[in-house]
């Protein structure tokens, strides 16, 4: 009971972290259209074909939920079947973590002009200083997306390890419960980093576009 209450307490800070680290990507998404999944899928296949080691030691859904994923986590111990509450927990994370990446692909998509006009909702007016801001946002986007995936990399590996502990019966006051705690939020924390730096730079463009549609004084 106390191992699924830990792995429920460990999923439900993986997952603020996730909701978290998506609402920029969203934010800066507004307008733009939607990828088809097969667009995805095709991208992911490019991807892994121009870099094979890229993804080498990335765990997919089907290595955490496997025995000899689950063994192989560094629980110390003979791992069991997972109880059904602990995969339960587990794959509602990684759910959230695939959405998570659906929207970063689609982010990483977009290059410099597609960017500044889903930011400003569609806004294609130029203004001073628009096009320093836009190269500021597409650096900054790109810089976020990479974080942000690393972030959502080393979710995956938490989770499979919180898992692998509770498949073994570890008991809640292990210590290795709470170094999974403790990295959760270091993980929470560099989201919250990431996530500011990149709002700061959208609510920049936001800003400057809004002041050209302020009437100039005595105009009428």
């Amino acid at each position: 009971m106390t191992r699924n209450l830990m792995i429920r307490k460990l999923g439900i800070l993986a997952g603020l972290a996730i909701l978290l680290g998506i609402c920029s990507a969203a934010r800066a998404q507004e307008t733009a259209p939607p990828p088809s999944l097969g667009d995805v899928a095709r991208k992911n296949r490019e991807e892994k074909a121009k870099n094979p080691q890229s993804s080498k030691h990335t765990l997919t859904n089907d290595d955490i939920f496997t025995s000899r994923g689950v063994s192989s986590m560094g629980s110390g111990a003979v791992a069991n079947e997972p109880s059904p509450r602990g995969q339960k927990v587990v794959a509602e994370v990684l759910k959230k973590l695939d959405v998570a990446e659906l929207a970063f692909q689609r982010l990483d998509s977009m290059d410099r002009a597609q960017l500044g006009l889903a930011v400003l909702r569609g806004d294609g007016h130029a203004f001073p200083g628009r096009e320093a801001w836009e190269e500021r946002l597409y650096l900054a986007k790109n810089l976020y997306v990479s974080h942000e995936r690393t972030l959502g990399r080393e979710l995956r590996q938490l989770m499979s390890e919180a898992l692998a502990l509770e498949a073994a019966k570890v008991p809640e006051t292990d210590p290795r419960f709470a170094a999974l705690e403790e990295r959760l939020k270091t993980v929470s924390a560099g989201v919250s980093r990431e996530e500011a730096a990149f709002n700061a730079v959208i609510a920049e463009g936001r800003e400057l576009a809004k002041q050209q549609e302020k009437p100039t004084a005595g105009g009428d």
